[in-house]
């Protein structure tokens, strides 16, 4: 139940990074119109020489940056053009330049290049008086800080970007310089939007709208319709951020408008691709396919800059994916990579090729991925120049490969490459993505059987968003814990991992991860026994999914529900003839399964068919009805082996062998039954199949009396007494005890707790008391009182203290 599949943890990888990041930064590449302003100084002959050339130089610099992206050059016109104002006594002029050349270096040096370069110049504007020339300093660092964002930016060097951003803000408000209040108010934005990136905070979400909103106000003082454009971008991505498409969409095609009115076809290729990928992950398929085409032509006419002609092909091609036409997106990937490998253009191949392993992906073909997966991280570490994101590039691609190594169960080196990952995008700064790919080691850990690693991997990373106030993210790692925790067999830790992962997701609106865990919980109650829990979460997480269009989701929890009626029907009258009518819960639990098989076959996944077939088949052979179990296993066998799925195929021939012995063909069973157990022995090596099987052969053999279904099909409904429906619905003892261990464990950095010791002895300091208190309040919705846990100190006494409450708040009684 709870073993990884390589596609399902690459497309749950690819959720969390949708939830957590707007994949699409709010600022757009530097630039501010100084090309204009500049050219018509320049032309002025009322200025000096120097003034002119020196202009005609910033004009031409600014240019090389964005039309050509020719970084050398922009470095030495605006190296000289700022020379040429300082001669000429232009403080203005020399502020703009320098903010230039910060943003120049930026580009080409990287982050720490830049910053020092702006920290020096506003030394020495500070100790001039220079007020502007400090203002426009503490701007640029600003910029470089929001638009190369590394490590946590609620750090030292993100409070001092806020710093720098609003002291710029003030300056230039005070100056009644309306452009340059503008360009200081987007700085800030893109500010807010970082923070808002790392700590999934709403609060940063709606402040960046807000100022972006108000630099939006300022450049339209200003007719400064670039500026416009620009602040209108920066809402839109605050907007797909906060998941709010519908906005996002219509701000990005506010800004569009304004970039083809202006002639800038690099920033209307941007935009489009940005609306391209926003409209994809909202599920509009065809609408991203258009504009996503569009950006491509553009980028096509204009070149590969910055590697935007490959980020549109990609973009272009995943649209061809979304909506179905896997062989288009196929074809333009081979032509992407033969186009790119004869202009030597190294980076263009890498995009293709990155392109090319989800192709494969969607068409199945592990080894094929893994290929083209080893060929790009070749090419890639290959490159001549490595940027930051380079190296980000390269860990994301090795977890693609752990993904791939995952899906064709080669899970050491998985590990290998999912431990690579993490190591890269650490050393880059990237602290957040580096603890989504503890997830997947995590769950490699449990293929591996390494349950205490795959715990210690989920909870590193739940530390870790925990700490940041991360909301989704720390959810996304209480999902993963539980997962492993349930792995382990401690389904009650599971499940109390699963509250919390739901709880908060329900506290934030995201449906998406509502559903997951919904569904998880439905599988741990199911594999702890209760199946009319399990078919209660199982039911939620159903209609979720149902309304997001998530119809694989769907399908999974129509699974969960199918086992649980099984087990609920299993627990009541089970038909001892084929004569005797099967009882309305017998007749739910098939209303399901044919329920899922619908579903799986309109999905058109094999796997998902056959394990639909399988459950039917199930309940066909414990309520005595053969011939249509013969049929489904018909059906479903030749499936499974085409598949090569040697689980599913025993699984089959268990299923026949108990069909034959109840359809009075008691000489067929022993044969299917031995077929079961050569491939458990020989080709899975698992032992519990083995005796299941030969406990499943004495007993055809012996011509014994049938068991119940729940008892003889290995791999069946996950069976077990759900017990008589207690009145009392609150949570359990042993529900409770779990909880409040996990609290306490969550915020005292230790792995185990035993029941009987003191919190405070184990770790739990006076101030951490306080947020622990307020966890449990919220869990069980109680009121405590404020001396807690002085007066329950362990978790033993603080769970019969609660137990106690909680019945008695309900009006039951006591158990002794």
């Amino acid at each position: 139940m709870f073993e990884p599949s390589g596609r399902d943890a690459a497309r749950g990888f690819a959720a969390e990074r949708a939830a957590l990041e707007p994949g699409l930064s709010s600022a757009l590449p530097f630039g501010d119109d100084l090309a204009a302003k500049y050219s018509a100084l320049a032309g002025d002959g009322s200025q000096g020489p120097k003034s002119r050339e020196a202009a005609m130089l910033l004009s031409a610099a600014e240019n090389s940056l964005i039309a050509e992206d020719d970084i050398s050059t922009a470095t030495s016109k605006a190296s000289q053009a700022l020379n040429l104002f300082r001669e000429a006594g232009d403080a203005n002029a020399v502020a703009d330049a320098l903010r230039l050349l910060v943003n120049v270096r930026a580009e080409g040096e990287g982050p720490k290049a830049a910053s020092d370069l702006a920290i020096a110049e506003l030394q020495k504007f500070s100790k001039s008086g220079d007020r502007r020339g400090e203002a426009s300093m503490r701007l640029s660092l600003a910029e470089v800080a929001a638009r190369h964002p590394a490590g946590d930016f609620s750090g030292e060097r993100g409070v001092e970007a806020f710093q720098h951003a609003r002291a710029a803000v003030e300056f230039f408000e005070g100056s009644k310089d309306a452009r340059m209040h503008g360009i200081a108010l987007l700085a800030l934005a893109h500010c807010h939007m970082t923070q808002a990136v790392q700590h999934d905070s709403r609060q940063e979400i709606d402040s960046a709208l807000q100022v972006a909103k108000d630099a939006a106000a300022a450049f339209q003082r200003a007719d400064e319709r670039r500026g416009q454009a620009k602040a209108l971008h920066a809402q839109a991505a605050a907007c797909a951020h906060a998941e709010d498409v519908d906005d996002a969409v219509r701000h990005g095609k506010q800004a569009l408008a304004l970039w083809r009115d202006l002639g800038l076809a690099q920033f209307e290729g941007m935009e489009l691709r940005c609306l391209a990928e926003w409209l994809r992950a909202a599920d509009q398929a065809d609408e991203a396919l258009k504009m996503a085409e569009a950006a491509h032509k553009i980028f096509e006419k204009i070149g590969n800059r910055r590697g935007w002609e490959a980020a549109a092909m990609v973009s272009v091609a995943r649209a061809h994916l979304e909506v179905g036409a896997v062989e288009t997106a196929h074809g333009m990937a081979k032509d992407a990579i033969r186009a790119y490998e004869s202009t030597a253009d190294e980076a263009g191949e890498v995009a293709a090729m990155s392109l090319m392993v989800d192709v494969q992906l969607a068409q199945d073909n592990g080894s094929e991925a893994l290929g083209y997966a080893e060929r790009c991280l070749e090419a890639l570490r290959a490159l001549r120049s490595r940027t930051a994101e380079d190296h980000k590039f390269e860990a994301s691609l090795l977890h693609s490969v752990a993904q791939i190594h995952m899906a064709q169960e080669s899970f050491d080196k998985a590990a290998t490459c999912c431990k690579d990952s993490v190591r890269i995008f650490k050393d880059a700064g990237d602290d957040l993505n580096a603890n989504l790919v503890l997830h997947t080691l995590s769950n490699v850990h449990i293929g591996l059987g390494e349950y205490r690693e795959a715990i210690k991997a989920a909870s590193e990373a739940r530390d870790f968003f925990r700490k940041r106030g991360h909301k989704r993210g720390h959810a996304f790692s209480c999902l993963q814990c539980a997962s492993a925790f349930a792995a382990r067999g401690e389904h009650n830790r599971g499940i109390a991992m699963g509250r919390e992962a739901s709880a908060i997701f329900m506290e934030e609106g995201h449906q998406h991860g509502t559903a997951d865990a919904q569904a998880l919980l439905g599988e741990v109650y199911l594999a702890r026994g209760n199946a009319k829990k399990s078919m209660i979460h199982a039911r939620e997480a159903r209609e979720i999914c149902k309304e997001l269009g998530r119809s694989q989701k769907e399908l999974e929890s129509l699974f969960t529900l199918t086992k649980g009626s099984f087990v609920v029907a299993s627990e009541g009258v089970v038909p001892q003839t084929a004569k005797e009518k099967p009882s309305a819960e017998w007749d739910a639990a098939l209303a399901l399964g044919q329920e899922a098989l619908a579903l799986a076959r309109k999905s058109e996944s094999t796997p998902s068919i056959v394990a639909a077939l399988f459950s039917i088949g199930q309940i066909f052979v414990v309520t005595k009805k053969a011939s249509e179990a013969s049929k489904i296993i018909d059906e479903a066998l030749p499936l499974a082996q085409e598949m090569g799925d040697d689980r599913a195929v025993a699984n089959l021939e268990i299923l026949t062998a108990q069909m034959h012995f109840i359809g009075g063909e008691e000489s067929s069973a022993p044969e299917p039954a031995k077929r079961a157990l050569e491939i458990f022995r020989e080709k899975l090596g698992d032992t519990d199949g083995v005796d299941a099987c030969n406990e499943l052969i004495r007993f055809v053999e012996g011509g014994g009396a049938m068991k119940k279904a729940d008892e003889a099909v290995e791999e069946g409904a996950d069976s077990g007494a759900a017990g008589a429906v207690a009145a009392y619905e609150g949570p359990a003892v042993e529900d409770i005890s779990a909880t409040i261990s996990d609290l306490a464990l969550s915020l005292m950095g230790v792995e185990s707790l035993a029941g009987d010791t003191p919190l405070m002895d184990a770790g739990l300091d006076s101030l951490a008391s306080v947020e622990f208190q307020n966890n449990i309040s919220k869990e069980f919705k109680v009121q405590l009182p404020s001396t807690l846990v002085f007066d329950y100190p362990s978790v033993n006494t603080m769970t019969d203290f609660l137990n106690t409450s909680l019945r008695q708040a309900a009006g039951f009684a006591i158990e002794n």
